[in-house]
């Protein structure tokens, strides 16, 4: 391999990181104005946001979640969703593991991992939570915040302008609005982006391709037989 072609591919592949893991969206951090109940199991509750400029892997989820029965754990899955175009959950793009939300009439954080759920840049998608199970004594409920900003550090962000979406029994489609603001939770994640010095190193590549032809320019140029004048 030429000299100026390794030197370029070697810019190319120690000038970027690789995926680093990020909190790529969070509300946790938000004033706690609430909760929204499931009235009953199979109850949907759904808040939007908009992913950042590259594409993500999102690993987990974590909410912030109450269970108001002092005997029985209840249960609620996850799931991403596109949106319709029309700021309603659309088509379902993956779902997280049953995650269990202990009993005891308070409220806390509950996680559930994925294997990995990919997301475009720039898009809007929402977090759909569904109550699996109730109790005679108690329901699920989500904690959510009345305003629409996100932790420090988010990368990704609020959609403004869209209330929270309940849908009854399931019926994925009859979306209405819940309440203004956005529910509590936070995405985990992946996402590639090119470090600082990686950017400087692709401006300064073409630097040393044209110090390689430079180069291949005088071996040829010294390789010349020399005539001397001419008599």
């Amino acid at each position: 391999m030429k000299l100026h072609r390794f030197l370029f591919a070697a810019l190319l592949v120690t000038g970027f990181a690789g995926p680093s893991h990020a909190a790529l969206f969070s509300t946790l951090g938000q004033t706690d104005n609430g909760a929204v109940g499931f009235n009953s199991a199979s109850d949907l509750l759904a808040s939007d946001f908009l992913t950042g400029g590259t594409p993500s892997t999102i690993t987990s989820i974590t909410a912030l979640m109450g269970n108001s029965s002092v005997a029985t754990t209840l249960h609620v899955t996850f799931s991403i969703y596109a949106d319709n175009g029309s700021g309603k959950p659309g088509t379902l793009v993956s779902a997280f593991p049953t995650a269990s939300i202990p009993f005891g009439g308070g409220s806390g954080d509950v996680t559930a991992t994925s294997d990995g759920i990919n997301l475009q840049a720039n898009t809007p998608y929402w977090v759909v939570g569904q109550a699996i199970d109730e109790s005679v004594g108690g329901t699920v409920t989500w904690r959510f915040n009345s305003g629409e900003g996100t932790d420090d550090g988010s990368v990704f962000s609020t959609v403004t302008d869209t209330e929270i979406q309940y849908d009854q029994n399931g019926m994925l489609g009859g979306w209405v609005n819940s309440t203004p603001g956005n529910l509590m939770f936070a995405l985990d994640g992946i996402t590639t982006v090119p470090e600082p010095t990686g950017l400087a190193l692709l401006v300064t590549a073409p630097i040393f391709g044209a110090f390689g032809w430079w180069r291949r320019r005088r071996v040829a140029l010294d390789g010349l037989p020399n005539r001397g004048p001419a008599s």
